[in-house]
């Protein structure tokens, strides 16, 4: 019987959410690599694949209040959870990603004035994409306080009003008058506050959208052919544009209404699972194999072997990860978790999701 506790919709979406943003940073590479120049179609999944910043925000606003209210907070624990699986592996990573730039270019990045930290903690600056840990540690900074004001629809109500107009406070306003930074918690607040205040009806709202798979289709097709008329319209479709803020939790509630013919598609299924258990390594390390990119062979970049080499650089970050498995205490820099907890288990997770069916 399958684990009722266990997430199968919020994995899956996490998993193509990493998938997504490994899509912008494949074509991304392929962009800079031919003179800043793209071709229809890697401008494109470019650009539509950027939804995916958004939902992992939502993600991890639906998990840390999802345990919350299934297990209660406890403050040492929680701390000590997210020391090992976020604050040392940024640390980490940071120190890493900086000797790389160091070895390749032969200019020491290191320094130690307040500025630099500033630069490299706060803005996530050792490497392009570590600016995502630094949003999510003040995330998690945030929730032991935010989680104290919210214990009824009241508060939830409140909390979603009020994180809904400081989003719209720091991307329109805040930018006419200071210096703006994507890395601002406030940026994203009303997608991490939306994730929580789900989590807190998630039965609810799993089992009336996967009743009306329809409806959950309908939404997944509105909200690509708002991404395709704004791809039309401006050739961009930004992580932090005002529409995403209706988008993207659409988005976010049709992937949960259609889970249920993706767990009938047992190869996809199983795939997707893995990817979601790994989706945070797979985020950390697969830079560092794009990061020599121009030392692969020309056909890797040829317009029509971008799927090829986005399939390529995303085998070599899970296998990678596989084999960091085999390091002593691997966990503690990581962000993946343990071979003796989540992964042994994780095939006959993926297996009882064939008999699993929303009630």
């Amino acid at each position: 019987m399958a684990n009722k506790n266990y997430l199968y919709e919020i994995h899956m979406i996490r998993a193509l959410s990493c998938l997504m943003i490994l899509v912008i940073h494949v074509t991304g590479a392929y962009y800079y690599l031919h003179d800043q120049q793209h071709e229809w179609y890697t401008h494109f999944f470019n650009q539509i694949s950027r939804y995916g910043i958004n939902l992992f925000i939502m993600i991890t606003g639906f998990l840390l209040f999802y345990n919350r209210k299934i297990k209660g907070f406890h403050a040492k624990h929680y701390w000590k959870s997210r020391t090992s699986k976020v604050i040392i592996p940024f640390f980490v990573f940071t120190v890493f990603y900086q000797i790389v730039i160091y070895l390749y270019t032969g200019l020491s990045p290191f320094s130690f004035t307040l500025d630099y930290f500033y630069t490299q903690i706060y803005l996530g600056g050792g490497f392009y994409h570590l600016w995502f840990f630094s949003l999510v540690l003040q995330f998690y900074i945030l929730f032991p306080i935010l989680q104290r004001w919210v214990n009824n629809q009241r508060q939830w109500t409140i909390m979603l009003v009020c994180s809904l107009l400081l989003q719209l406070l720091f991307l329109k306003l805040l930018p006419l008058y200071l210096h703006w930074e994507k890395v601002y918690l406030f940026n994203w607040i009303f997608y991490f506050i939306l994730g929580g205040y789900l989590a807190q009806y998630w039965e609810t709202i799993r089992d009336w959208l996967q009743a009306h798979f329809k409806i959950s289709l309908g939404m997944l097709l509105l909200v690509l052919a708002d991404g395709v008329w704004s791809f039309y319209r401006i050739h961009s479709i930004a992580e932090y544009r005002l529409e995403n803020i209706i988008a993207v939790p659409i988005l976010f509630l049709a992937m949960i209404g259609i889970y249920p013919k993706i767990k009938h598609m047992t190869r996809c299924n199983q795939w997707l699972t893995t990817i979601g258990v790994y989706s945070m390594g797979i985020y950390v390390v697969h830079p560092f194999f794009l990061y020599y990119e121009e030392y692969m062979p020309s056909i890797f970049w040829h317009p029509w072997s971008i799927p090829f080499t986005f399939l390529f650089y995303l085998l070599v970050s899970f296998f990678s990860l596989k084999l960091f498995e085999k390091v002593p205490y691997y966990y503690h820099f990581i962000p993946i978790p343990k071979l003796n907890t989540n992964t042994k288990n994780l095939n006959r997770q993926v297996q009882t999701t064939t008999n699993y069916h929303a009630k």
